[in-house]
């Protein structure tokens, strides 16, 4: 429903605490930390990044299932 929503034009905007949701169908996140602005852009991208090691105190290593769909697991 939200993307075909979003296809239509409009802005969704979804708060999830599960990172592989949020890889799997955003466009964009905003990580947040101790009530600030941590990172922001695409979901791929801020996940891998160093702000997100920064956040949850782990490397992220982000791979790809057989059909394509990201997902996020510790290292």
């Amino acid at each position: 429903v939200l993307r075909a929503a979003v296809t239509a034009g409009k802005t969704a905007v979804v708060v999830s605490h599960d990172l592989n949701l949020a890889a799997r169908f955003g466009d964009r996140i905003a990580l947040l930390h101790d009530g600030g602005l941590a990172a922001e852009g695409p979901c791929v991208e801020v996940l891998a990044g160093t702000a997100a090691k920064g956040v949850f105190g782990v490397e992220l290593v982000l791979g790809h299932h057989d059909e394509g769909t990201p997902f996020v697991v510790p290292k």
